[in-house]
């Protein structure tokens, strides 16, 4: 099966770039954005994750992510994403 790939990125606050970047942060992570997108959880990829530029002393990370979905599921999961956006 064929499948579009949606690149993102998430700023998660509360928690350091050495405790998100684990196995078990990296697996929570992947988990809530698959969630938001509505897919299956082995079709999120988590590509890096860093601290936030503009936020080092407040404990921010940025999660960059790619979701794979199917040319009938894009839409959905292109606006799952732009909601959870617009909603922080």
């Amino acid at each position: 099966m064929a499948y579009d790939v949606i690149a993102g990125a998430a700023a998660f606050s509360g928690i350091t770039a050495e405790e998100a970047d684990t196995a078990a942060a990296r697996a929570v992570f992947q988990d809530a954005i698959a969630r938001v997108a509505g897919v299956d959880v082995d079709r999120v990829t988590i590509l890096s994750v860093s601290a936030a530029a503009r936020r080092r002393l407040t404990d921010t990370v940025v999660v960059n992510f790619e979701v794979r979905a199917t040319t009938e599921e894009r839409t959905a999961v292109d606006a799952n994403l732009l909601r959870a956006e617009a909603d922080p």
